[in-house]
């Protein structure tokens, strides 16, 4: 015969952490996170009890012990990177998000969530690469940046000769975040061809609406107290 489930009140404090987290009780649930970790440290706790902290705002704090905890390569440390990735991801610090993220798919290639929030911040650092720079404001006395004089005097700009023109400016070149599957040019740079290829390809996604969320480690039976 099959035992009923218990009951809300006899559930341990890790377990009624995880019912107050995926409610959205945050506060209820740091206290019980907190409890437990009080309890006997168990670095699933520690990371639940730190996502908790990022959720309710306290980023900073959260993040530190996030990144602590992601240092060891094991379940706790693989799952503690990924929301910390997702927690930078959620506040656009891109480069640090990118690189959290980019160690989450190493050590596993098959975390799909990791790969998502990845390529969802990849490609708006693709879009803010594409957009074109805001123009200069127009006006009287805007100084000329070529002659260095002030408008307005109906003098213009001297006409280089062939063949002495000066050196072209370069284009912007991309961070060393590329995606892991994708090789790039020997130059470290991402040329448009393949900005537009993952752009296409992620625009076919239905579901590209945002990132997906940071999660919570369950309890093992048995290991609560």
């Amino acid at each position: 015969m099959l035992a009923a489930a218990p009951p809300a009140s006899g559930q341990s404090t890790w377990a009624r952490g995880d019912r107050a987290f995926k409610a959205a009780r945050w506060a209820e649930a740091e206290t019980l996170y907190a409890q437990r970790v009080r309890d006997g440290h168990p670095r699933g706790a520690e990371v639940n009890l730190a996502t908790t902290r990022a959720l309710l705002g306290n980023r900073e704090r959260a993040e530190k012990d996030l990144g602590t905890l992601a240092g060891e390569d094991d379940a706790a440390g693989r799952v503690a990177g990924y929301n910390l990735g997702t927690s930078l991801a959620e506040r656009r610090a891109d480069e640090d998000a990118l690189r959290e993220l980019r160690r989450t798919l190493e050590r596993d290639p098959h975390d799909r969530d990791a790969r998502w929030n990845y390529e969802v911040v990849l490609r708006r650092q693709i879009e803010q690469r594409r957009k074109p720079p805001n123009p200069s404001p127009q006006g009287g006395g805007q100084q000329n940046p070529q002659s260095g004089t002030s408008g307005g005097g109906g003098k213009q700009p001297p006409t280089p000769s062939p063949g002495k023109s000066g050196p072209e400016p370069q284009a912007p070149t991309n961070p060393a975040n590329a995606p892991p599957e994708t090789g790039g040019a020997t130059t470290g740079r991402m040329d448009r061809a393949q900005a537009d290829q993952i752009l296409n390809a992620l625009e076919q996604q239905s579901r590209l609406q945002g990132h997906h969320q940071t999660r919570v480690m369950r309890e093992r039976q048995g290991r609560d107290w």
